[in-house]
């Protein structure tokens, strides 16, 4: 059996809340491969880059989400 380790976290701690990785089966979540996601996303930046690219011709009075928020919600959620 293989075991890797890391000395360095992928997930940053919320707070004085630290994250724990357990990838053993036991408590099961549907929201970890968004925390995964999410993450990878901050460290490369895709979002922000394609949304940049992205022009806005919309009314900037009236809107309430950004390109970025609406592209990375569609994203995370398809993935």
């Amino acid at each position: 059996m293989t075991i890797c380790t890391s000395n360095s976290p992928l997930f940053p701690g919320l707070k004085r809340r630290r994250l724990k990785i357990d990838f053993s089966g036991g408590h099961v979540s549907s929201d970890g491969g968004v925390l995964l996601i999410r993450e990878i996303d901050r460290r490369l930046g895709l979002t922000d880059r394609i949304a940049g690219s992205m022009p806005d011709l919309r009314d900037q009075s009236k809107v309430t989400h950004s390109i970025r928020s609406m592209l990375r919600q569609r994203i995370y959620g398809i993935a």
